[in-house]
């Protein structure tokens, strides 16, 4: 049924059309004015059946919302369907995270907001690969290693006291590498420990 159809109009029986002395009999009267209550009883059950039936959404109006067309809650309720859809949620669960989107996608422990997991490697400074003249300075690679990365740097055990004595320590990063400075020559190779931590 359309909702339009239940709204009342004119009175079938308008009282107001009675004459001031109406020649009519009590049962009569009674009726006149039953009519009217007996009108507005069918339109509004009438318009509690509308409302309750599968097609009212398609007929009740909706307010303009961002993102949803339509204009009835029935549209915006297939839009929104629809939007849910392209934003990959499946089952009610929504299954994009950070830009991935689909219905099954594999996350990251970034795309849980987990540190990122340290990075160790080791690399050997050779005691003919210094330069200069004092400072020395030595480049050496360090995969993984970045001009922002955060990189703590320590002697290997046995290079220790060389490392110390030496002052070695590093000066600069790139990419894929470290450079060192030491402020005297090593007479042995050092071994030196890197933690990549961001």
């Amino acid at each position: 049924m359309e909702l339009a159809q239940s709204k009342v109009g004119t009175w079938i029986n308008p009282v107001s059309s009675e004459a001031d002395r109406p020649a009519r009999t009590a049962e009569e009267m009674k009726a006149v004015f039953d009519s009217n209550s007996n009108q507005l009883k069918d339109a509004l059950n009438g318009l509690i059946d509308a409302l309750c039936s599968k097609e009212a959404a398609g007929q009740l109006g909706s307010a303009a919302i961002a993102e949803i067309s339509g204009s009835t809650v029935g549209e915006q309720l297939l839009s929104l369907r629809d939007y849910a859809q392209s934003m990959g949620i499946a089952n009610g669960t929504l299954v994009s995270v950070n830009g991935h989107t689909g219905k099954n996608i594999t996350l990251t422990p970034a795309d849980l907001g987990a540190a990122k997991v340290p990075v160790t490697l080791s690399v050997t400074l050779p005691a003919l690969g210094w330069s200069g003249v004092g400072p020395y300075t030595q480049s050496a690679e360090a995969i993984g290693v970045a001009y922002d990365s955060v990189v703590d740097v320590s002697p290997d055990a046995p290079s220790f006291l060389l490392y110390c004595e030496c002052a070695v320590r590093a000066v600069g990063q790139g990419s894929g590498s470290l450079l060192f400075e030491a402020e005297s020559q090593p007479t042995a190779d050092i071994a030196v420990n890197i933690r990549i931590t961001a």
